[in-house]
């Protein structure tokens, strides 16, 4: 027995690499002929084992002695141990004080969001100033002046005589929408002229107007409310036919009294 384990201690090999590891390196230690265990301590970090192979690192510079244990099978334990020289990163001379620490270098300036907001701040600015001047150059034409008759009927008919003259058909839209406003206010207290155009509509219905009359007024606001404040301007419609339906509103009775 003790001849055997003397031919397995002699043919066994144990070597360890790097041949000159530093610390924190991986040192694989190898034992050719028997299975061994590495002894644990307190300066050795095992990071593998296998029976022939063992990984370890440290991370205290010098030497270090790493115990193992061989293990034949039906014989005891028999223990060993080897010296590794490991060696600092540090230079000799190190005093082990941190490097100073150095500003930041600053940034380099960016202006290009800078310049991105003043465009689009000028672009935005040039838009609206042509909006503007676009918006000056359509000048709403101006209304003509209504005689001032005692009569409403009288007032209204003599409008429309006016209304027909114009050659500009905003301007027959708005004078024409702006009369019978008038008219009606004059000769209904509930249809006034402070009222908008749907409610005037409504009054009227509720007023027991015919659904002509009704129908003719509201073409005509409805389209002086387009003349006034659209973009596109007056409705593409036949005016002439909507003042001769603006006449009718005058009573036929008020007609015949004024004819004779």
């Amino acid at each position: 027995m003790i001849v055997a384990l003397l031919v397995a201690i002699v043919t066994s090999q144990v070597s360890f690499s790097p041949a000159k590891p530093t610390v924190g390196d991986a040192i694989t230690v190898r034992m050719q002929g028997m299975p061994f265990e590495v002894r644990p301590s307190a300066e050795i970090e095992i990071v593998s084992a296998s029976p022939d192979e063992v990984v370890l690192r440290t991370f205290r510079p010098g030497p270090l002695r790493v115990e193992y244990e061989t293990r034949v099978p039906g014989e005891a334990p028999a223990t060993g141990s080897m010296q590794i020289e490991i060696a600092s990163v540090l230079a000799r001379d190190d005093e082990l004080e941190p490097a100073p620490l150095r500003p930041p270098k600053p940034l380099p300036r960016d202006d290009a969001a800078w310049v991105a907001i003043g465009v689009a701040a000028g672009v935005a600015l040039l838009l609206w100033l042509s909006l503007a001047l676009l918006l000056r150059r359509r000048v709403t034409p101006a209304q003509p002046q209504l005689p001032a008759f005692g009569d409403p009927a009288d007032s209204f008919r003599a409008a429309l005589a006016r209304i027909r003259s114009l050659d500009d058909d905003e301007a027959k839209w708005i004078a024409l929408a702006s009369a019978t406003r008038t008219y009606l206010a004059a000769t209904d207290a509930s249809l006034g002229v402070e009222l908008t155009t749907s409610e005037l509509l409504l009054a009227m219905r509720r007023s027991g107007r015919r659904n002509g009359e009704t129908t003719a007024v509201e073409s005509i606001l409805r389209g002086g409310d387009w003349t006034k404040f659209s973009p596109f301007g007056a409705p593409q419609v036949e005016i002439a036919s909507l003042v001769d339906a603006a006449a009718k509103l005058i009573p036929a009775r008020v007609e015949r009294e004024a004819a004779a």
